[in-house]
């Protein structure tokens, strides 16, 4: 074999050594093979590789590994349903530099981020979400809040409802809300008295300073006291209005365009959907109608709802003194804050009766003070 054969071979193995350094390497950290080679940096992510002199030119493109990678900004609010997507940032920002990544949610019940890096609200709460570059594994976070939905009650007021329905332990004399939105304690409420060893969620209007009220004289309950129980949770809980229940589910403007729906899921009740209640989470056959019929709602469907910020006001009983009464199974009747006279106020009243002649309401009525009815309360919203 002849001597150029051999100079050849080993300019060919210079240069596949020298790509091999490449591979491996930083821009900014180049090994050359000996000094017989030289680099010049054409400011672009690429380079000019020259070997003795200018006898072999040859441009070659580095891939880079990103030094830094981030997230801006570092928090983000998102309403339940809503969606935004995050796009990183990388050090250095050449072309070249290699910007594979892979995304995760540290709570996926509360949002989640897909391979694109688009995140999605599921519930209220706050989780991290973190991308990570694939060459060197180089992470930024981004926390994401999703507050609890609210509902507006007025032009300028917004509120977060409790959980359930009120409730009342008489002899312990403690309050705490049901732990179920469809949770209601029907007939334990003929026991109320001082000395009952259990739960009561039947209530005389206004009766937050004596829960266990059960005179029938409507001057007994001369002005309203709102319940605004000791719960532990540091909110300031309160009783809608006749006018704000009014605005809440005739008035306000809602993402959706809907207010509310009737539905069956497990029982019947009042279905009120948030300000910013995404319509791809269900489909109503009706809404926003006094008197449309109970839509039945399977589990599955129901708990989309609920962790989209649906609030359910379950129909069931009515007390008068020590007696109570089921007022139908397709009627509920809740406590406003507003008197009528003085010895009448005014509650929210929906039903619907399949039985005679399919007629359905959904009204604010009145009735005579010594009542016991349902009470939902709510806060203002953060």
């Amino acid at each position: 074999m002849n001597k150029a054969y051999f100079t050849g071979m080993k300019l060919v193995f210079l240069f596949l050594l020298f790509f091999a350094v490449l591979r491996v390497s930083a821009q900014d950290n180049i090994t050359l093979p000996s000094s017989d080679w030289e680099k010049v940096d054409n400011g672009d992510g690429t380079f000019t590789v020259k070997y003795k002199g200018n006898k072999y030119v040859r441009n070659v493109r580095v891939v880079v590994l990103p030094q830094t990678v981030t997230l801006s900004p570092e928090t983000l609010t998102l309403e339940v349903g809503e969606t935004e997507e995050l796009t990183p940032e990388f050090y250095p920002d050449f072309e070249n530099v290699d910007k594979r990544v892979t995304w995760e949610s540290n709570k996926t019940s509360v949002a989640t981020v897909d391979e694109s890096g688009i995140v999605t609200a599921v519930s209220p709460g706050t989780a991290t979400i973190t991308v990570k570059t694939v060459v060197n594994e180089k992470t930024a976070e981004i926390t994401v809040t999703v507050p609890v939905p609210s509902f507006s009650v007025s032009a300028t007021k917004k509120v977060v409802f409790s959980k359930g329905n009120l409730q009342y332990h008489c002899k312990n004399r403690t309050w705490r809300f049901a732990e179920h939105q469809s949770d209601i304690i029907s007939e334990g409420n003929s026991d109320i008295s001082e000395t009952y060893d259990g739960w009561i969620d039947l209530f005389g209007w206004g009766s937050g300073n004596n829960p266990i009220n059960v005179s029938m004289d409507d001057t007994d309950y001369p002005s309203f006291i709102d319940w605004n129980p000791n719960i532990g949770d540091g909110f300031t809980w309160q009783t809608l209005s006749s006018s704000e229940w009014n605005y809440l589910l005739n008035t306000r403007t809602t993402a959706s365009g809907i207010r509310y729906a009737k539905v069956q899921q497990g029982q019947n009740g009042l279905l009120i959907l948030p300000d910013s209640w995404n319509s791809s989470v269900y489909s109503f056959q009706k809404t926003n109608t006094e008197d449309a019929s109970y839509e039945w709602i399977n589990a599955t469907d129901w708990e989309k709802l609920e962790s989209s910020g649906a609030i359910f006001l379950p129909v069931g009983m009515n007390r008068d003194g020590t007696s109570t009464a089921v007022v139908g199974i397709f009627t509920g009747q809740y406590w406003t804050s507003t008197p009528n006279g003085s010895s009448e106020a005014y509650y929210l009243f929906f039903y619907y009766d399949n039985w005679m002649g399919e007629r359905g309401s959904l009204d604010l009525s009145t009735d005579n003070r010594h009542y016991g009815k349902y009470v939902r309360l709510v806060r203002e919203a953060e």
